[in-house]
C-alpha cells in the first residue's frame, strides 16, 4: 500500500477553507455544539455517526485527526495517547479548532463543507487514547465510543489488508501504539501482554490493538463521559439501541424515520453490506473466515486484558447491555481487577 500523504488541495478546496474560516472569523473560543464519534476502524463508527445525523441536521466531519491526510493535524500522531490531564498548548489549540469546524479540506469534508454556525458530528477512528484528554478539553461534548467483536473487526482488516507493514518504514498503527512511553508508563498490564504475544503476526497485533482501544478510555473516562454503542447489538435491535443513544445525546428519536436510514450502507460499508439481509456474516461472517487455533488464541490474548471470554456469549469481549447500563456507565465495563477511571493499571 502506497504511503498516503496529505494531498494538495484543489482550488475549490482552497476557496472553501477561506470562505470558512472568513465566515467563522476565527472565533476558536466558542465551543459549538458537536458530538465526537469514536471507535477502531470497521466497527461501524461511520455507520452510527450517519444515524445520529439522519435528519441531516448536523454536518458531518470524517476523520480530521488523520495526520497524514490533514496538515493541521500534524501535531498529533497517527494514534496519540494522551494524558486527560496532560497540558499541551499547540495540540489543546488545534484539537479546538478541528472540533469546531474549523479546518477542512477534500478528506474531512466529504459530507460537505460546513455551514458556519451548523452543529457537528466528529467522526474518527484514530482517538480513542485521547478521548479523556478531548473530555477535559471540551467538557459538554458528548462522545460516542463505537464497540464491535474484535474478531469481526481482525478479520475485515485482515481481508483489506490494512494492517500490513507499510512502505518506506512508516510505523504500523501496533508499531505507533507501543512506541508511546506515556501509555506504557501509565498501563503496565501493556508491557506484560507485550511479552506473551507474537509482535509479528498480523492477527494478535489487531487483538492488541482492539484490547489497548477498549482499555484507555475506559479506564480514563468516568461515568457518563461516554456513552458505549455495541455494534451488534445494533444490528440485532436498531431501535431499542438508537432509542438509548438518543436519549443520552438528547436527541429527537424519530424511528420512522431513523428506520430508513438503519437499511442504507455507510459511506465506508466496502462490501454494501444490508444491516437485515446480510445480518449473519454481519454478526458473525468472521467464524468462516478465521480459523480454530485464531479463535482460540483471540481468547487468551483478551483474557490477558482481563475480559472473561466464558462471560460475554456469543460476541466475545463484547460488553452485555446490563453491563454497560443505560447511561454508558464507563467503569461497569472495566475490565475485572482492572482500576477505576483515573488510575493506573499495573
Amino acid at each position: 500500500m502506497p504511503l498516503r500523504t496529505a494531498p494538495t488541495p484543489p482550488l475549490h478546496w482552497s476557496v472553501a477553507n477561506f470562505l470558512r474560516r472568513l465566515r467563522f472569523g476565527f472565533r476558536e473560543q466558542e465551543e459549538p455544539a458537536t458530538i465526537f464519534v469514536a471507535g477502531m476502524a470497521r466497527s461501524g463508527t461511520t455507520w452510527v455517526a450517519e444515524l445520529i445525523n439522519f435528519d441531516n441536521q448536523r454536518q458531518l466531519i470524517f476523520e480530521p485527526f488523520f495526520p497524514q491526510m490533514v496538515p493541521e493535524a500534524s501535531c498529533f500522531e497517527r494514534i496519540q495517547y494522551m494524558r486527560p490531564e496532560h497540558k499541551h498548548v499547540a495540540r489543546a489549540a488545534q484539537a479546538r479548532r478541528i472540533l469546531s469546524g474549523h479546518v477542512g479540506n477534500a478528506w474531512t469534508d466529504r459530507y460537505g463543507v460546513p455551514v458556519p454556525g451548523s452543529k457537528l458530528i466528529v467522526k474518527d477512528i484514530r482517538c480513542n487514547l485521547m478521548l479523556g484528554w478531548l473530555k477535559a478539553l471540551c467538557p459538554k461534548m458528548p462522545i460516542v465510543l463505537v464497540m464491535r467483536h474484535p474478531l469481526a473487526i481482525a478479520a475485515s482488516l485482515l481481508r483489506l489488508g490494512w494492517t500490513a507493514p507499510r512502505p518506506g518504514g512508516e510505523r504500523t498503527n501496533f508499531q505507533m501504539i507501543i512506541s508511546q512511553p506515556a501509555l506504557l508508563a501509565d498501563f503496565p498490564i501493556l508491557s506484560r501482554i507485550l511479552s506473551q504475544i507474537d509482535r509479528n503476526d498480523l492477527f494478535e497485533q489487531i487483538l492488541f490493538q482492539w484490547g489497548v482501544y477498549h482499555l484507555v478510555p475506559f479506564s480514563q473516562c468516568g461515568t457518563g463521559d461516554l456513552f458505549p454503542v455495541q455494534y451488534e447489538a445494533l444490528v440485532l435491535n436498531p431501535e431499542g439501541e438508537l432509542q438509548n443513544l438518543f436519549q443520552f445525546l438528547r436527541l429527537p428519536f424519530d424511528w420512522n424515520r431513523l428506520s430508513q436510514a438503519v437499511e442504507r450502507p455507510s459511506l465506508t460499508n466496502c462490501l454494501k453490506r444490508d444491516p437485515e439481509t446480510d445480518r449473519e456474516h454481519l454478526l458473525a461472517g468472521w467464524k468462516t473466515e478465521l480459523s480454530d487455533q485464531q479463535i482460540q488464541r483471540a481468547k487468551e490474548i483478551l483474557s490477558l486484558f482481563g475480559w472473561d471470554p466464558s462471560g460475554t456469549g456469543e460476541y466475545l469481549g463484547a460488553p452485555a447491555r446490563n453491563e454497560l447500563g443505560r447511561a454508558g456507565s464507563a467503569n461497569n465495563y472495566l475490565p475485572r481487577g482492572h482500576a477505576p477511571a483515573g488510575q493506573a493499571l499495573s
